[in-house]
C-alpha cells in the first residue's frame, strides 16, 4: 500500500495537472476542426494518458488495484482537462448593438425607401401599406357612409440612406455569424 508521504508529495499532484493540460491540448483542436464534442475526445485521451501512467508503474501490484488506479487517474485527468477546456474555449461574444440611427429600422417601424433604393430596402423589414376598404352604403339614405380618417401611425415615415441600409445588412450578418458560432460552441461542449 502507498505511504501517506507519497500521497501528500507535491510532485505527485503535477501528473494529473500536466496530463489534463495535455489532454485538452489534443482534444480541443481536434473537436474544433472535426466538429466533434470535446468531452468525448477528452475522455478517450484521458484514458489513454491514464494507461500510460499506470503502465509506467514498476511496483508489483495486483491487476485489480492497477485497474482501479487506471480508472481514477483517468477520471482525474479528464476532470482537469474539461476544467481547463471551459476556461480556454469561452463562448462567442454577441455582436455589438446596432448604431442608434438604425435601431428604429430593426424594430419594424414603417419605412419608405427612396425610389432609387427600393430593391435594397426590401431587405430591411419594410411593412406593406394597408389597402383602404370601399365605403358601404348607409341603409337609410342609400348614400355612402363618410369614410373614417385612417388611423395615424405613431412613427414617422423615414427615408433610408445608403449608409443605413449597409449598417442594417452588416448588423444582420453579424447576428447570423454569432448564431452560427453559438451553435458550434454548444455542439462542441454537448454530450
Amino acid at each position: 500500500m502507498a505511504d501517506v508521504k507519497e500521497f501528500l508529495n507535491p510532485n505527485g499532484t503535477l501528473t494529473p495537472g500536466i496530463a489534463g493540460g495535455l489532454a485538452i491540448a489534443i482534444s480541443l483542436p481536434v473537436a474544433i476542426n472535426f466538429g466533434i464534442s470535446v468531452k468525448w475526445i477528452a475522455l478517450v485521451v484521458s484514458f489513454l494518458l491514464g494507461s500510460v501512467i499506470i503502465l509506467s508503474f514498476r511496483d508489483p501490484i495486483s491487476r485489480l488495484l492497477r485497474f482501479v488506479y487506471w480508472v481514477l487517474d483517468s477520471l482525474i485527468i479528464f476532470a482537469m482537462a474539461v476544467g481547463v477546456g471551459f476556461n480556454i474555449d469561452s463562448p462567442p461574444a454577441p455582436p455589438s448593438p446596432p448604431p442608434a440611427q438604425i435601431q428604429h429600422l430593426l424594430k419594424g417601424e414603417r419605412l419608405v425607401p427612396a425610389p432609387s433604393r427600393i430593391a435594397a430596402a426590401s431587405l430591411v423589414f419594410a411593412q406593406p401599406v394597408a389597402q383602404p376598404t370601399p365605403p358601404a352604403a348607409a341603409p337609410e339614405t342609400g348614400r355612402p357612409k363618410p369614410t373614417p380618417e385612417p388611423p395615424r401611425r405613431a412613427t414617422e415615415e423615414k427615408e433610408l440612406t445608403k449608409e443605413q441600409i449597409e449598417a442594417v445588412k452588416k448588423y444582420l450578418q453579424q447576428q447570423e455569424q454569432y448564431q452560427q458560432k453559438q451553435q458550434e460552441y454548444q455542439k462542441r461542449w454537448s454530450w
